[in-house]
């Protein structure tokens, strides 16, 4: 399917090049990133960052894991979503992927059993999604089968998602990395799997001078953000679905370190990691 790029490697030679999917993960040597595969034995696991459409077993496998690891997320019951579908409902995230597709946004650590979708500031702020992405991701399908009487909570609910990054705004952050969605399957659960996507993806902003942004599943998980990877909470953002309920999302930001302050925390966060974690 001819598709066109948008890499830094085609703007060397063009700034818009048509070719095959095929062609476009061949020119990607290799198609996937080692990033702390020689770390040594305080590495928890070694952590790859993938492009979605050169790599779609792999993709496959951290759609899967999105899906288990918010099996429980309090929003699934405010939503209204059916059992059957619990461990479905956030694969709706693949419309990221489908939207990045020629894209290095996905991290992955223990063979797929963590995962985490990212964009950088630009990427994300130019992102349009239309009707068209939300079918073709399945999107609209998961949100469908939602109980008609919490449809019209689920606009105002996106609004607020789309507009979060506002919050930075107003605290004088304007360049960083969104973590779209981070999880870990049940399954391995301690092994500190995302804290070694975290580690990466925190040493890579501070080399490059940006903050970090997410929004933290409100599960309990804040502490761990701010304790174990020096993320502080901005702002809540309330989520109000009426008689079922109403969440408050913590707004999360890790600023950017100076080079022998971020060695010394990433070195920390790599003894954190080999005890029980996310």
């Amino acid at each position: 399917m001819p598709v066109t790029i948008h890499d830094a490697r085609a703007r060397s030679f063009s700034s818009s090049v048509t070719t095959t999917t095929a062609d476009y993960c061949n020119m990607q040597s290799p198609a996937h990133s080692e990033l702390n595969a020689g770390a040594g034995a305080g590495a928890a696991a070694p952590v790859r960052l993938l492009t979605p459409s050169c790599d779609s077993a792999a993709t496959r496998r951290a759609l899967d894991t999105l899906g288990e690891g918010f099996r429980e997320d309090p929003l699934l019951p405010m939503l209204g979503v059916a059992p059957w579908r619990e461990s479905r409902f956030f694969r709706l995230f693949s419309i990221f992927l489908d939207k990045w597709s020629q894209q290095r946004v996905l991290y992955v650590a223990g063979g797929g059993d963590a995962m985490a979708i990212v964009a950088d500031s630009k990427l994300y702020k130019s992102t349009e999604l239309g009707p068209l992405d939300l079918l073709r991701s399945g999107a609209a399908l998961e949100l469908l089968l939602l109980p008609p009487s919490v449809w019209p909570s689920i606009g105002g609910w996106m609004d607020q998602l789309n507009g979060s990054d506002q919050v930075l705004e107003r605290h004088g952050v304007d360049d960083f990395i969104k973590i779209v969605a981070i999880a870990t399957h049940p399954d391995a659960r301690g092994r500190g799997l995302a804290s070694a996507i975290l580690n990466e993806i925190t040493a890579r902003a501070d080399a490059e001078g940006r903050a970090v942004f997410l929004e933290a599943s409100p599960n309990g998980v804040e502490a761990f953000y701010r304790d174990r990877h020096g993320f502080e909470t901005l702002e809540e953002m309330r989520f109000d679905f009426g008689e079922r309920g109403r969440l408050d999302v913590p707004l999360m930001v890790r600023r950017p370190r100076p080079r022998a302050e971020a060695r010394a925390a990433a070195a920390e966060g790599g003894r954190a990691a080999a005890q029980p974690a996310a």
